[in-house]
């Protein structure tokens, strides 16, 4: 991550920045480079707000909903071989070098560990803010907190003094020209009334502060909600939960009980069915373009790419129009729906039917983000209830609102509810002309792009409404930056006022769509044209999917008028001299650690403008996000795709067909399953073991079984139970006949199977072991490498034809993604050759086919697997 010098300017503001997390930081150097002089305040004893590294509020298994494409500030990419969806330590880090390259305490003082009590008009006598007096400004009043607190505010002291039985520390204040609300829409645990609540013996923890499942070891715990963080919080307990224990540690805790890890058993209630998509999803564009080609080479349809969700949705070529569509109407919504079911699928059938919605509903799309829900949901890891809490009515039971029984012996509760804002240092008058609601997130504060407000002159908010990203969050930053230095022309108080409306009217929609800004390219594509920064059209048309980048290509248009008129010049000629000296002794006077400096920095000079290198970094993170989709084209993640797609139960159908007199030729029916079980930490060496099926043999290690989980941290337990009809000649010289080219009429045997799949993420790997007849991981037997889709077979020996497929076969490499594997057992090779055919994020079938050479064995078993 390179640093580069600003431009210094001339004389500036003053502003005070109230919130140091992401929203904090890009307006904290958005205010730098419009010449102002920022100040950051924060709870926190670090930077980061949500992402630092001392907040209680992130669990164990977090990672971001959205890929580091998007998640990533326009003139600071990610450095390489970043994952695509980071971990809070991760982004964290990202935050705090950021804040090194671009804020220096010597250029940007913070006040971390602190709280702070009132953000008033300077003006104002200290009373309801309403004061005429002649200063014009912002006073900053701000307490230090203690050293044990973890500046996290709990649901009672949402912000306000909770100290008054302690010897407080004296308040400190400053004045500055101007404040950035950027404290977050998410601040404070929101929990609802629960009657009887007081009366409940258990456990009872808010999502903001669950960390990990070994505190609940033993307990049945209820999780409460339907956001991204119940479905995470709920397949994090469940996967912890005896349901999900390896088979060595399920029969250790039989023995000893008290070993337990995690909960008992887990049940997830909710109040409404979601869609619940995984990280990646299947971009079927350029099977579609190869369709509407009309060519011949159209007749076999490329397999889906899978993108990061985020690259699949922000795409200029999804929308009908350049304005945002803010208030959605019943065909958009209905559309969006048809499109998740196309995603989905019957979640009815492959999930629950509590988890069941018509593809052609009306209502707004609720979209759940979990790559570990479904697996563990579809095979009863987890226990389900669409229902809403209505009571408690003893120490351990729920009563629940779909008029089922209650949840007896309930242990402890996991309020997923939500959070909610907490401007409580803003005097009333203020909040009132903000239109403020304390009690709802989805834009508690109404303002001209969620930035200004004509009747509150000097304030600006940044990230202030539901689902704030770093692409919008930056625009808002350099918005409030440029309206607040006085560096953009004003626009007319109609349009503002017009704005101030219009989020007036996201906010009282009806039905209200889950986020107010789900109009993501539009949204950003309007601020971006504000703000001068918008790529023209054809440079649009040619880069479909939007980056934070694409808006750090062109200055804003008064920096360019500016460098037109040769103003710029004579600014940097005129303050040369005093920029480096007021830097000099900015730098002796900044206390020691850099982190408490005082309310207004020392100097009136600072740096401001961007430079021709920000406009390179932003230009080369284009680039690196676009050229990453021939690398999603060419089967990248397609593994973790498959992974996830595998879990629940299948009809299974094996021909194998033997070319061997001592062997019998013949066909499997029967049924397989693919069970989420956490792994055992003990069973991840290397070793050996046997196949216990018909027709695998014994093993030889092959590869490290060391894995890295990522955000699906299970490995499956394949199970498979049929019966094998033998060919009824007892033997095959390889000739066939009936279906698949096996007759029927032999003998009939029972025959199984285990395995034990897993997915290393770095190395975006699918592994399969050989298990022993308890289901443990013995020795490895082979990975799946994926080919691309234009790659040839490495040999004859994979995916040869059945000799009479079935009809629905006769494409059968149209649209599927095809890998590859061996293994040498003993003195027989094992070539295996994998078929998936995707339908959405879910495979419709797939197929498994050996072929088998050697001194001891030579057969070709081709397996189908189809749903239940």
């Amino acid at each position: 991550m390179r640093k580069y010098e600003l431009k210094p300017v001339a004389a500036a503001k003053s502003v005070a920045i109230i919130g140091a997390g992401l929203s904090g930081l890009v307006a904290a150097k958005s205010a730098l480079e419009a010449g102002m002089l920022p100040t950051l305040f924060d709870r926190r004893g670090s930077i980061g707000g949500m992402w630092s590294t001392e907040r209680s509020g992130m669990y164990d298994s977090l990672h971001t909903n959205v890929s580091r494409y998007s998640c990533v500030f326009s003139d600071f990419p990610w450095p390489e071989g970043a994952p695509d969806f980071p971990t809070p330590g991760e982004l964290g880090a990202y935050l705090s070098a950021y804040r090194s390259t671009f804020l220096p305490p010597d250029k940007c003082p913070a006040q971390v560990g602190v709280e702070v009590l009132r953000v008033e008009p300077a003006g104002s006598p200290g009373g309801d803010g309403g004061g005429t007096g002649a200063k014009t400004g912002w006073r900053v009043q701000w307490r230090p907190l203690s050293p044990d607190a973890d500046g996290s505010p709990s649901p009672s002291t949402c912000g306000h003094d909770t100290h008054d039985k302690q010897e407080q520390p004296p308040i400190q204040s400053a004045e500055f020209d101007a404040v950035i609300i950027a404290s977050g829409y998410a601040a404070v645990p929101a929990v609802p009334d629960i009657p009887g609540l007081e009366a409940f013996a258990g456990k009872v923890v808010h999502s903001l502060h669950y960390k990990n499942p070994h505190e609940f070891a033993g307990l049945r715990v209820a999780v409460i909600g339907a956001g991204h963080s119940a479905l995470d919080i709920a397949s994090d307990l469940a996967l912890a939960s005896a349901a999900c224990a390896p088979p060595s540690a399920a029969a250790e805790a039989e023995a000893a009980p008290a070993a337990a890890v995690g909960p008992a058993g887990v049940v997830h209630v909710f109040p409404r069915p979601m869609w619940v998509t995984p990280r990646y999803l299947p971009d079927s564009s350029a099977a579609a373009a190869a369709a509407a080609s009309g060519t011949a080479a159209a007749a076999v349809a490329p397999p889906p790419a899978f993108l990061p969700l985020d690259m699949q949705f922000y795409r200029r070529s999804r929308r009908a129009g350049p304005e945002e569509v803010a208030v959605p109407n019943a065909a958009q919504r209905q559309k969006g729906n048809g499109f998740w079911a196309s995603m989905c699928g019957d979640q009815g059938a492959l999930i629950s039917p509590l988890h069941a919605i018509a593809a052609d509903t009306t209502e707004p799309p609720v979209i759940g983000i979990c790559d570990s829900y479904v697996p563990l949901a579809a095979t009863g890891a987890m226990h389900l209830r669409c229902a809403r809490l209505l009571r408690i009515t003893g120490p351990s039971t729920l009563e629940l609102s779909d008029g089922g029984p209650p949840l007896s012996d309930i242990d402890a509760l996991v309020l997923a509810t939500g959070i909610k804002p907490d401007l409580s240092y803003l005097p009333h008058d203020v909040l009132e002309k903000l239109s403020y609601t304390p009690d709802d997130n989805y834009l508690p504060v109404a303002a001209h792009r969620g930035v200004t407000h004509p009747d509150v002159p000097g304030l600006a908010c940044v990230g202030m409404y539901r689902g704030t990203y770093f692409g919008a969050v930056e625009l808002q930053a350099r918005l409030a930056a440029a309206t607040l230095s006085g560096r953009a022309p004003p626009e007319p108080e109609e349009v503002v006022r017009a704005g101030v409306a219009a989020e007036l009217a996201i906010r009282e929609q009806t039905p209200r769509p889950v986020l107010p800004h789900g109009d993501y390219v539009g949204h950003t594509g309007g601020m971006a044209a504000a703000l001068g920064v918008l790529p023209d059209a054809a440079w649009r048309a040619a880069h479909d999917q939007v980056v934070p980048g694409d808006f750090g290509l062109v200055p804003p248009s008064w920096e360019q008028q500016e460098q037109q008129a040769g103003t710029q010049a004579a600014m940097v000629k005129d303050a040369a001299a005093a920029a480096e000296a007021a830097m000099v002794a900015a730098v002796k006077e900044a206390p020691a650690g850099g982190e408490q400096g005082g309310g207004e920095p020392a100097g009136h000079v600072v740096v401001a403008g961007r430079p021709a290198a920000a406009y390179a970094a932003a230009a080369a993170a284009v680039a690196e996000s676009h050229a990453s989709l021939a690398r999603f084209a060419g089967g990248r993640m397609v593994a973790r795709a498959v992974f996830y797609a595998l879990a629940g139960n299948w009809r299974l159908r094996r021909t194998l067909v033997s070319r061997m007199e001592s062997s019998p030729s013949g066909v499997v029916t029967g049924a397989a399953s693919f069970l989420p079980k956490r792994p055992d930490a003990d069973a991840a060496a290397n070793g050996s073991g046997s196949s216990n099926g018909s027709s695998g043999g014994s093993s030889s290690g092959g590869g490290s079984s060391r894995v890295r989980l990522g955000s699906m941290p299970f490995q499956y337990l394949y199970r498979e139970q049929g019966q094998f009809a033998i060919q009824g000649s007892g033997s095959s010289s390889g000739s066939s006949s009936g279906s698949g080219g096996i007759s029927s009429g032999g003998a009939v045997m029972r025959v199984s199977k285990e395995y034990v799949y897993r997915y290393d993420s770095p190395s975006d790997r699918l592994d399969v072991f050989f298990a022993d007849a308890h289901g443990v991981p013995g020795g490895f037997f082979h990975s799946l490498r994926f080919l691309a889709p234009a790659e040839g077979a490495p040999g004859p020996q994979h995916f040869q034809r059945e000799e009479e497929p079935a009809a629905d076969d006769a494409a059968d490499d149209s649209g599927c993604w095809r890998a590859v594997g061996e293994h040498l057992c003993v003195r027989d090779m094992y070539y295996s050759s994998y078929r998936f055919w995707f339908q959405g994020v879910h495979l419709k079938k797939f197929q498994i086919q050996f072929v088998v050479q050697g001194p001891n064995k030579d057969y070709t078993s081709t397996a189908t697997y189809t749903r239940q």
